[in-house]
């Protein structure tokens, strides 16, 4: 408690010195240069670099790619399999989708690398609205269908 009382003391006298010396004209131009330094030195260190890493980019660009391919897998077979779902999550699976197939063709557009099977994702895939998709491809556990109960007001 003493030791913390002291740090303070003496933090409030520096502050308090420091004050009463800016107005003298030849500290004040001194600590106007440190400052000038100072903040010359932080733009320098923390600037980010112009160089761009050509490897690295291409590695995002990969990575980015192949979790783009995974999400337009799993929303497909989420949208494929949805009959039993509230109106709400078909049509939130549905959003997903077509926002995944154009954050797709922008990655595409770019110039970005692609593969085989990723450039097959846009043609491959049914429309939305198409009920007639082949589900017999799509291997999951039958689930009983759930209600989904909202709750709207008050509780009691």
């Amino acid at each position: 408690m003493l030791r913390t009382y002291v740090v303070g003391l003496v933090v409030i006298g520096l502050v308090i010195v420091v004050r009463l010396l800016a107005y003298l004209p030849w500290f004040r131009r001194a600590m106007i240069s440190l400052g000038k330094r100072l903040g010359a030195w932080l733009v320098e260190r923390f600037e980010s670099p112009a160089v761009v890493d050509e490897v690295a980019e291409e590695m995002r660009a990969v990575i980015r790619a192949d979790r783009l391919q995974a999400d337009l897998r799993r929303v497909r077979r989420l949208v494929a399999t949805d009959e039993k779902m509230s109106a709400t999550r078909q049509m939130a699976n549905r959003m997903a989708y077509a926002m995944l197939l154009e954050e797709w063709e922008e990655h595409c557009r770019a110039g970005y690398p692609t593969f085989t099977e990723a450039s097959l994702v846009r043609a491959s895939t049914p429309a939305l609205d198409d009920r007639s998709w082949d589900h017999s491809s799509v291997r999951y556990a039958t689930r009983t269908p759930q209600v989904e109960v909202l709750e709207i007001g008050w509780r009691r």
